[in-house]
């Protein structure tokens, strides 16, 4: 007998069990292998292939609102409308506002506080005087208006005369609407930096920046203030002593030894002693 090299038939069996790995496998290749850019999240331009973007069908949401489709039904109902606006003149225009003055009104009649020292025969003088200034400032310009019109009609004058239209918006001060400093304050808290401590020349200096000509400058301050220390209280000792004196002198300061003071009257003047030391030690 030869060699058979015939291939044996497969079953059905086997042959759906084959297509069933190679299934498999593909899926398992699919998985193993790196995700494409629509499915690993956040994607640059720079990630992924140029116009990529317009070969995949995209899902997103739009922030604003759909502009409306224009057709040309749309069109001539926009236009029929306009067109019966004009004729009913039914127009949609702004209304021009007028600012209304800050300044509060009263309804009642302003009284006048202030005695008039004048008559009423000079008071009813200066209200026709002020009705007639009206009336010949009306009178003016309306000589002016026709004198306009006239001379626009010969050939001299070429255009009319330009009105200036000047309108006055009286504001109300901000003093009166709050006040600027505080209320609670005392004359302290108002005084200025300079005017507690006088401002040093020159630049300020730590210690470590200070050098030989700094350090003896502040020694010589110090000095001097040490002086006026010392001079002060030898004044206050000299006072003290020369007030005592007097004192004695009067016959108002007695030694405690000759006479028998009460408790009262020793506390008393020890009190007022002790006031008038402390009177001159502030002085």
């Amino acid at each position: 007998m030869g060699a058979v090299n015939d291939e044996q038939e497969e079953s059905g069996f086997q042959k759906r069990q084959k297509k069933l790995k190679a299934k498999i496998a593909a899926v398992e290749e699919e998985n193993l292998a790196p995700r494409s850019w629509e499915l690993s999240g956040e994607v640059t331009a720079m990630d992924r292939q140029t116009n990529s973007m317009l070969e995949k069908h995209v899902d997103y949401d739009h922030g604003r609102r759909i502009a409306p489709l224009i057709t040309l039904d749309k069109t001539e109902r926009l236009e029929a409308m306009i067109i019966q606006r004009i004729k009913d003149k039914a127009f949609d225009d702004v209304e021009r506002k007028d600012r209304d003055q800050d300044t509060a009104r009263s309804y009642r009649v302003p009284l006048q506080e202030k005695i008039s020292k004048k008559s009423l025969a000079e008071v009813y003088e200066e209200q026709y005087q002020q009705k007639n200034n009206l009336r010949a400032k009306y009178i003016c310009v309306v000589l002016m208006f026709w004198f306009t019109v006239l001379n626009s009609l010969s050939n001299v004058f070429g255009y009319l005369q330009v009105r200036p239209e000047i309108t006055i918006v009286n504001n109300m001060a901000s003093l009166r609407k709050e006040e600027v400093g505080p209320m609670a304050s005392t004359e302290e808290m108002l005084v200025a930096p300079e005017e507690v401590k006088r401002h040093e020349k020159g630049e300020i200096k730590g210690s470590d920046e200070r050098g030989s000509t700094d350090r003896a400058r502040e020694r010589r301050k110090k000095k001097v203030h040490l002086d006026d220390f010392q001079n002060h209280r030898i004044l206050n000792r000299q006072k003290r002593r020369e007030l005592a004196e007097r004192k004695v002198k009067n016959g108002k300061r007695r030694s405690l030894k000759a006479v028998n003071v009460k408790s009262t009257n020793f506390f008393k003047e020890l009190q007022e002693t002790a006031m008038e030391e402390v009177n001159l030690v502030f002085i």
